[in-house]
């Protein structure tokens, strides 16, 4: 048994309310179970607990067992010190309070029905894939959509924390944060981190003074990332070499390298070095790229942004010294729907929540304008009957396979929770 079935059985009231007393005996009612948190500190929020004649306010706090409490240090913890009660399965010994005072406690086990405590062991014995495999199919359409949207809602904010931790580390500069978190997203699973890095350290101030100057930003993004060290032929490279020569004393930048960059495994197309000529591309044509998102109203508005190719020397090289065919190298849209979907909807999610906004139509918009990304989660819900349309409904299904499946927090998720239900009415 998990904490989340019981965060279920109290958020529901799913237990026998006759005759109930605390474990010292006094006769308690309740009535108001509280709000549900999913945060740190205790699990339900404001609840309203009769305890003898004594009405109480405060939170409720829910274990396996009653010294859980001191396993999991609350005692340590301010936040626990409005606990009015410590609502537990099973009963091993009392919680004292700084002032010596007990917590009352109420014990569960045997108040909840056999058949709920079969039908949840049921659900998390059956895991293959997912707990719910077999079962899912069932689940009504309506109930499943809402849900999704949710999820999405749920991905989106995850993700649009660590845009505002960057914001605040760029000391409020959007267009900063735009630039770090873009980088990231040029450098794919590969070269994330390296690239990240690379835009860190180079800083934005420096490409607004070379935005005009495409050779100087080529070479500060492929100079930072240690891929101008070796000797060239090319007399290109070799201009290269010489200007990063020059911007990295003119910007203090540090040679030192973090991360390296990666080509093993990688198509051409994604070769760091395209990229990074691509990102330079891309500030060339203007560095400021933050107001034209904001205007964006629809995909289209915001591919156009990223429309452009590379310089002349790269529309015929995939890496130094080793000419190939032609080819602009344009962003493809499959690229592009890539930036929208994992940096340009959590940006835009971070910059409204800070600004006190709420866009989340638009944004889910946005992403049903998508296709559905194409990977092994994704075919596996779609072998289920759940079958992605957009990048709305595939974001959605992989928070639920990464945050709630992988994790076992049935009793957190709707279809779970649908589930568990029409068992115990079937029952």
């Amino acid at each position: 048994m998990k904490e989340d079935f019981l965060h279920y059985v109290w958020k529901f009231q799913k237990f026998n309310h006759q005759n109930l007393f605390t474990t010292s005996g006094e006769p308690l009612s309740i009535v108001n179970q509280g709000f549900y948190l999913k945060s740190s500190g205790p699990d339900f929020f404001n609840a309203k607990i009769r305890i003898g004649q004594q009405l109480w306010v405060g939170n409720v706090e829910i274990h396996l067992k009653s010294s859980d409490w001191y396993l999991h240090r609350h005692e340590q913890d301010a936040k626990y010190k409005n606990v009015i009660l410590h609502v537990v399965w099973h009963y091993d010994y009392d919680i004292f309070l700084e002032n010596n005072a007990t917590i009352p406690v109420l014990e569960l086990q045997g108040r909840v029905s056999a058949t709920l405590v079969h039908s949840y062991q049921n659900l998390l014995q059956s895991k293959t894939w997912i707990y719910c495999e077999k079962l899912i199919s069932s689940v009504p359409v309506e109930l499943v959509h809402t849900f999704l949207e949710r999820l999405f809602i749920e991905r989106a904010e995850r993700k649009a924390m660590s845009i505002t931790e960057l914001f605040r580390s760029q000391n409020g500069d959007w267009e900063a944060t735009l630039f770090v978190a873009l980088a990231k997203a040029f450098g794919l699973n590969s070269n994330a981190i390296a690239f990240e890095q690379m835009a860190q350290r180079v800083g934005f101030k420096a490409v607004i003074k070379e935005s005009a100057n495409l050779i100087g930003l080529e070479a500060l993004f492929l100079g930072s990332c240690q891929l101008l060290e070796a000797e060239h032929q090319d007399y290109y490279v070799q201009q290269l070499q010489a200007e990063f020569g020059f911007l990295k004393i003119k910007y203090q930048i540090s040679t030192e390298l973090l991360h390296p960059v990666e080509f093993f495994k990688l198509r051409p197309e994604n070769f760091p070095t395209i990229r990074l000529v691509q990102l330079a591309a891309f500030y060339h044509q203007s560095p400021y790229k933050f107001e034209k998102l904001l205007q964006a109203t629809n995909l289209k508005q915001l591919s156009q942004i990223f429309q452009g190719g590379v310089s002349a020397y790269w529309q015929t090289h995939y890496i130094p010294d080793k000419a190939t065919r032609a080819s602009p190298k344009h962003l493809s849209q499959s690229f592009v729907d890539l930036l929208v979907i994992n940096t340009i909807i959590p940006f835009l999610f971070a910059y409204y929540n800070e600004n006190g906004q709420t866009r989340s139509d638009f944004l889910i918009d946005l992403a049903v304008e998508i296709k559905p990304e194409n990977n092994t989660i994704i075919k596996r819900f779609s072998d289920l009957d759940l079958k992605a349309k957009s990048a709305f409904e595939s974001q959605a299904l992989l928070e639920l396979k990464q945050q709630y499946c992988e994790k076992g927090r049935c009793m957190n998720c709707s279809i779970g929770v649908h589930l568990l239900s029409k068992s115990e009415k079937s029952a």
